[in-house]
């Protein structure tokens, strides 16, 4: 009511203004553009009212409050199941019914809106609408016919709450960086992975997306996607330490990894990263690094493999086994996070801004649960055990040194990048070395 009598009270004062133009003597009318455009302008206001449609109801009774109590799933399947069926709660939600309540203890303040009008749409339908998003990528009207709630407040709450969770979470799930947490990650590699001296594993994931307006080729990455770059470390137990999210999916890893604000803090020494210290007395100090793949370049705190495309000796092949070993929990870490949340799994046809939120709010989940996931401490030991199979006895491991011995392997100099994998070799060739890893470099298992 107050739009139509905003519009009629508009085009009277425009059609006061012609007529008190028109009756002023001709040389001292304005220009008679400024009448014409205001008759213009109000014979626009007259059409927009005469075919403008009377609204009849304040919101469709399929998405009313009365309806949603009734037939949304918060308040009829989600109920049965949280009883019935914890399983298929954890399917639905991606978590389990005593998660999911002390995540909504966290986030629900944040994304819980004021009784004004009518009454809003509850916290825990928010969230849930939320988390069924990011877990299987349904589009808004499948999420509104499921929930009883409009597709349009259906994306305002996918914006809303995306966010939220960041920000709720963020402070939870990710520690402080300092010196102690970089020790205590690298225990967990060296108990877990064999890998001692290791700050973290590091790769980048690229997250499809539909092409945002007017992007050109600037997202467009070598898979033949639109795409942004998700860049982390993650720990020994696939949690992710440091994330970057963003980046144009067209650069490298290593370029994301330069121009990020994580990659520049190491490379400043802002990192707060222990000092370098021997593995066995009286040996050389090992630095400690970040376990990468050939995307990224050699650096002081990069470790990355052997090229595989050369011929290596026994203790390149031990030495890339062992990297392996120790990188391959970051690659775990990006395939739960992918399984769990199938947003992920296709292109995200949202806005540019959702989208990114999305993924960090995914990434917040995955940290989130892991905290709570008790299995991880006794598959962590589990992995430590040696298989029979791989197990070869001392002549043929120096069989194996005879048959790969290469006479051009030479001890680099002191202070140069190779020497940061020699010294780390030698390690796992004689101190450091385990029972099994003979067998997987023989047969090339990294």
């Amino acid at each position: 009511m107050e739009d139509n009598l905003t519009s009629a009270t508009l085009r009277k004062v425009i059609l006061a203004l012609v007529i008190k133009e028109k009756r002023k003597p001709p040389w001292e009318r304005t220009n008679q553009d400024r009448i014409l455009a205001l008759c213009h302008l109000s014979q626009q206001y007259r059409q927009r009212e005469e075919t403008r449609a009377i609204r009849r109801l304040w919101v469709h009774e399929v998405w009313s409050t009365e309806h949603r109590a009734a037939h949304g799933a918060t308040h009829s399947f989600l109920n049965i199941i949280r009883i019935d069926d914890p399983d298929l709660y954890y399917n639905f939600l991606r978590m389990p019914p005593e998660i999911f309540d002390l995540l909504l203890n966290i986030v629900g303040p944040s994304i819980a809106k004021e009784y004004v009008v009518r009454e809003p749409i509850s916290a825990i339908t928010r969230l849930q609408i939320c988390l069924r998003y990011l877990a299987t990528g349904d589009n808004e009207k499948t999420l509104a016919a499921l929930f009883r709630v409009s597709p349009p407040s259906v994306s305002n709450i996918i914006k809303e709450v995306t966010q939220a969770i960041w920000d709720c979470l963020k402070p939870i799930v990710f520690d402080e960086i300092n010196k102690e947490l970089w020790l205590r990650i690298a225990q967990g590699f060296a108990r877990k992975c064999n890998h001692p001296r290791c700050l973290g594993a590091i790769d980048s994931k690229l997250v499809k997306i539909v092409a945002p307006p007017h992007c050109g080729f600037l997202m467009f990455d070598h898979k033949g996607h639109h795409s942004f770059h998700l860049h982390a470390i993650c720990d020994a137990n696939g949690k992710f330490t440091i994330v970057d999210v963003g980046a144009a999916g067209r650069q490298s890893d290593g370029g994301v990894f330069q121009n990020s604000e994580m990659g520049q803090k190491f490379l400043n020494d802002e990192m707060d990263v222990p000092p370098p210290a021997p593995l066995v007395e009286g040996g050389p100090d090992i630095k400690f690094t970040l376990l990468g793949d050939e995307a990224f370049g050699m650096s002081r705190l990069m470790l990355r493999p052997y090229p595989k495309n050369l011929a290596l000796n026994l203790r390149k092949r031990v030495f890339d086994y062992r990297h392996s070993r120790g990188r391959k929990e970051v690659e775990c870490g990006f395939g739960q996070l992918v399984r769990v949340w199938g947003v992920m799994q296709n292109p995200m046809n949202t806005s540019l801004a959702v989208s990114l939120q999305a993924t960090n709010a995914c990434v917040c989940l995955h940290n989130f649960l892991i905290m709570f996931d008790e299995t991880r401490e006794r598959s962590d030991e589990a992995q430590n055990e040696d298989d029979e199979d791989d197990i070869i006895d001392l002549q043929m491991i120096e069989n194996l040194k005879a048959a790969y011995d290469d006479p051009d392997d030479v001890e680099p100099r002191p202070n140069s990048l190779e020497r940061m994998r020699w010294d780390l070799s030698q390690y796992f060739m004689n101190e450091g070395a385990v029972s099994f890893q003979w067998r997987k470099a023989f047969n090339g298992d990294f």
